[in-house]
């Protein structure tokens, strides 16, 4: 193993670093350690933490973490960063704990064939947010060619799906600025922040844009973008009475009424996500109805 660096998010530098006997560890494995739904799933947690620690009163030191990755560097060469530049980002963006968190950056292999399980229940937020005053005359898309050797997604339907969006929006004379793993993370972030909507498959900048609080219309054939596949399950201990759409955010093992968010107002809460809304493959007029009136109402 490796050492590469430490950063300090909202501390001071010290001589006490976070090593893996004694601080909270994140094990990327081979499978995980570049996509942008791992780092936000991962990180966000870490934050969570931390501030629950400070808001109890339990913590007055900041929070360590040690980061230990199979391999810092770009997925290929087509990437606009690499995977260590891409969290540093994240994390200096996000909301921090009074306290702050040190993170230490390890490299080590893995040798072991092992996907880390994730979920999605933490939309931790940045420290700028999606305002609809400061937005730009575009929408933005998550482009769809990175996962044309991706046998988890249909990307022959999905295709036809974006061929179609691109259309209606060209017809409507909206602007469009494609996002993805080929930009740098810094430059995607602001066309996010900047757009008036944005329109993703089920994953790559869907998550990325989460923390900004962006609308989201959510395409393409996975059940999380239907626009009529709702949970089913009630939540614990209370009767279930609400209808909630099904998306990427919270769906594992709790339910998405049990996201957890944070805000200054509201401090550390759960609760549905409220930014993204589902298209699906738009063929269906209802599917085509919600993405004419998501464009309307924003653009």
């Amino acid at each position: 193993m490796k050492y590469i660096e430490t950063f300090y998010i909202n501390c001071e530098e010290d001589n006490n670093i976070p090593e893996l006997h004694n601080s909270d560890v994140i094990r990327f494995d081979n499978n995980n350690c570049h996509a942008y739904g791992i780092f936000i799933c991962f990180l966000g947690q870490v934050f969570l933490k931390a501030f629950r620690l400070n808001e109890n009163g339990i913590l007055d030191k900041p929070y360590s973490v040690s980061l230990v990755i199979p391999k810092i560097g770009k997925f290929d060469d087509k990437q606009g960063d690499t995977n260590l530049e891409r969290i540093r980002f994240i994390a200096n963006n996000f909301i921090p704990p009074k306290n702050g968190i040190k993170f230490s950056v390890y490299e080590a292999k893995e040798n072991i064939k092992y996907v880390t399980a994730s979920d999605y229940f933490t939309i931790w937020p940045y420290k700028e947010q999606w305002n609809y005053n400061n937005t730009k005359n575009y929408v933005a898309i998550n482009d769809i060619k990175i996962i044309e050797k991706n046998k988890n997604y249909n990307f022959d339907r999905i295709k036809k799906t974006y061929e179609s969006i691109l259309n209606e929006l060209t017809n409507l004379g909206i602007e469009y600025k494609l996002v993805g793993y080929d930009k740098p993370i810094e430059e995607t972030f602001n066309v996010l922040r900047q757009s008036k909507l944005f329109l993703s498959w089920s994953g790559g900048c869907y998550y990325l844009a989460g923390g900004l609080n962006v609308p989201t219309l959510a395409f393409g054939d996975c059940p999380l973008t239907q626009i009529d596949n709702y949970a089913n399950l009630k939540p614990p201990g209370r009767p279930f009475t609400n209808k909630v759409l099904r998306t990427c955010w919270g769906e594992h093992f709790l339910h998405q009424e049990r996201i957890t968010h944070f805000d200054e107002r509201n401090r550390i809460h759960q609760r549905a996500q409220s930014h993204t809304f589902n298209i699906g493959n738009v063929e269906k007029i209802e599917e085509y109805n919600i993405l004419k009136q998501k464009l309307m109402e924003y653009c």
